[in-house]
């Protein structure tokens, strides 16, 4: 067979397969068509929850941040619900928060005793923090984080401060007085050591003796 009947032969076989490939070929596309419409709200539902998760897990963390902040107000000398109040919501506002709510217990803290225990509690519905327009997994959901802090001061019935600035003495009669036989105990050992040093510089001191070298000397002399 001449090369002009093999080409001849080729063309043909092409002629019959074109119309079989272009067939194959938009069944296809058809296919990935089909595939892409399953698959896409599934891909678009997990892009979602990520989204919202995410958003959950930056939201809570800032949360227990401003608890913190609210409790470390909480703890101070005078401090009442409202300025741990104004602390968290302008901790917050930082952050684009808002629309939070504030619970301290005791409601005043400033009149719990000296390493009692505050506790502060924020909460926030997702739906005020969702990048969403209408959160999917999340809706409804009220985040809470709370933060508990001993209150500053010593414990007991010492002394305290006035919201003037004064010092308020409680009844510390017994600790004066076991202050009072420390300070005396105190004063009885100093006076006996003062006495021990007296006794040691009266000691009388020998000069220093001859050493093996100037007897040596001596006796060449």
């Amino acid at each position: 067979m001449t090369n002009k009947g093999r080409a001849a032969t080729r063309l043909s076989r092409r002629r019959m397969l074109d119309p079989v490939c272009s067939r194959k070929a938009r069944a296809r596309r058809a296919t990935a068509t089909v595939e892409f419409a399953v698959a896409a709200p599934l891909l678009a539902l997990l892009l979602l929850g990520m989204v919202e998760y995410g958003r959950l897990v930056m939201v809570q963390q800032l949360l227990t941040n401003a608890a913190r902040e609210g409790a470390r107000v909480a703890v101070a000398d005078n401090a009442t619900s409202s300025d741990v109040e104004s602390a968290v919501k302008e901790y917050l506002e930082q952050h684009s928060l808002g629309d939070v709510e504030v619970a301290v217990d005791p409601p005043s803290p400033g009149t719990a005793a000296p390493g009692d225990g505050v506790v502060v509690t924020v909460q926030l519905p997702f739906d005020n923090a969702s990048w969403l327009a209408s959160p999917l997994y999340l809706a409804g959901r009220t985040m809470t984080s709370r933060a508990t802090m001993r209150r500053e001061g010593l414990s007991g019935t010492g002394s305290s401060s006035d919201s003037s600035g004064n010092l308020q003495s409680g009844d510390n009669g017994e600790s004066s007085e076991e202050g009072d036989d420390l300070l005396g105990d105190a004063g009885d050992v100093a006076d006996d050591v003062g006495d021990v040093a007296d006794d040691i510089a009266d000691l009388p001191v020998d000069p220093p003796t001859d050493t093996g070298k100037d007897k040596d000397k001596d006796k060449k002399k």
